[in-house]
């Protein structure tokens, strides 16, 4: 997990790249368990299923504009077809 600030942009950033962290921070956040967020980041759809990735290739960021007061959350997903063959790169 890697934290850092732009303050010349008036930006925020923290930068996740281990899922186990994402999860753990959503789970204190929400007060759900861990188990019952990791089971929200993966889903079950009719011809396959779809996961959110977190790695060092895919990060999980969390930008705040403060001049703005925005809040930007951006992450990967993959998804995989019934025969698990993903169809992501």
């Amino acid at each position: 997990m890697i934290f850092f600030s732009l303050a010349e942009n008036n930006k925020c950033y923290a930068i996740f790249t281990r899922l186990e962290a994402v999860v753990a921070l959503f789970s204190v956040l929400s007060g759900m368990s861990e188990g019952a967020v990791r089971s929200y980041f993966k889903r079950k759809v009719s011809n396959g299923r779809a996961k959110v990735i977190v790695n060092l290739e895919k990060d999980f960021v969390f930008l705040y504009k403060i001049k703005a007061g925005q809040l930007l959350i951006t992450f990967h997903y993959g998804f995989w077809n019934t025969f698990s063959f993903p169809l992501h790169s």
